[in-house]
């Protein structure tokens, strides 16, 4: 029996340090894939000026990605939160991925790119898809050994995921653009990459606020505020593709209908807010009133102070009772004695 339990135990011991072990090689390899595919994209967008200008000198522009570089490394080396991820991509999008899209689409949106070549708008499209894979990768392999919490990394991470794509599928308009010309207006394309790069700023505090909220009731003026600012840019997504359909004649996109759908969302969660916040308001009235209520002392009539307040206490204390003397009963009289009359 002993020898049977120590061969179970054994097994069970194997089997748990052989999944610990390909468990840290798929943590290594996804991180070896991020790092790759993080210099793969900030190679090729710094790509596009140095080809187009044929000068090399714009591959100095690759500098910008040194300090997400920097910082997913010291993640990496030592024991991280799920914060440091937030910050990450504030890093990575804010002083990499959006300049270096301003820089290209500044440079050659305007219907310069090439369509022949290996540097042409296809390239540049699968470029900016790249951005979405780092997003799952880095939520999915830094934070694998410290806080992993799957369903609200999960359901964070594939929000912040559509979103990404929203913001490329605005942008490959632009790309499009230069292969079939379809006549959009300057002034019409520069809020589509102003907004992209909006949506990818505003997309780390996001997600910090979708993360940090799970679960939480989210019935106050802030998250009013927030779906708010939700509802703005979805409908302003809305109206730019609206634009380019029924004015340019573009295929509207699968993402229409996701823009559509999220304003009704937030739209609907706003009026809960609203609701939630005014139901409160009045069940703080309610209760104020009750506690006053409760606090006034009751006003009792002079009368029947009058009448609890009589002296009784002061008579009895005045003329106290006492025991009446009672005498006693007359004893039965004698006899009938005929001699005592003689």
């Amino acid at each position: 029996m002993q020898t049977n339990y120590f061969t179970l135990y054994t097994s069970v011991k194997a089997y748990y340090y052989a999944t610990m072990a390909r468990v840290k090689i798929t943590i290594i390899l996804s991180r070896f894939l991020f790092f790759a595919l993080m210099m793969l994209q900030c190679f090729f967008l710094a790509s596009y000026p140095a080809e187009y200008e044929d000068t090399p000198g714009w591959y100095a522009v690759t500098i910008l990605f040194i300090p997400a570089a920097g910082f997913w490394w010291l993640i990496n080396s030592s024991r991280n939160k799920i914060s440091h991820v937030f910050i990450f991509w504030a890093v990575y999008t804010w002083l990499g991925l959006v300049p270096m899209i301003g820089i290209v689409f500044g440079l050659y949106g305007d219907e310069k790119f090439q369509s022949e070549g290996f540097w042409n708008p296809s390239t540049l499209k699968m470029t900016l898809c790249i951005t979405p894979p780092l997003l799952l990768l880095i939520f999915h392999t830094t934070i694998a050994s410290t806080e992993f919490n799957f369903r609200q990394v999960t359901e964070c991470s594939v929000k912040a995921t559509i979103n990404l794509y929203d913001g490329i599928d605005l942008l490959g308009v632009l790309l499009d653009e230069n292969v079939s010309t379809f006549g959009i207006s300057k002034p019409f394309k520069n809020p589509l990459i102003a907004f992209a790069c909006i949506s990818y700023l505003l997309l780390p505090v996001v997600m910090a606020i979708d993360y940090y909220s799970f679960g939480e009731s989210r019935e106050n003026i802030l998250w009013l505020l927030y779906y708010a600012i939700q509802v703005v840019f979805e409908m302003i997504f809305l109206g730019l593709r609206l634009g380019l359909n029924l004015h340019y004649g573009l295929t509207a996109s699968i993402f229409i209908s996701k823009n559509i759908i999220m304003v009704i969302v937030y739209t609907r969660q706003m009026f809960n807010v609203c609701r939630c916040c005014g139901s409160e308001e009045e069940t703080s009235a309610n209760e104020q009133s009750e506690d006053r209520a409760e606090t006034t002392p009751p006003t009792t009539p002079r009368v029947h102070a009058r009448i609890y307040a009589a002296p009784f206490p002061r008579v009895f204390d005045v003329l106290p009772m006492r025991s009446p003397s009672v005498a006693p009963a007359p004893s039965a009289p004698p006899p009938f004695n005929p001699e005592m009359i003689n």
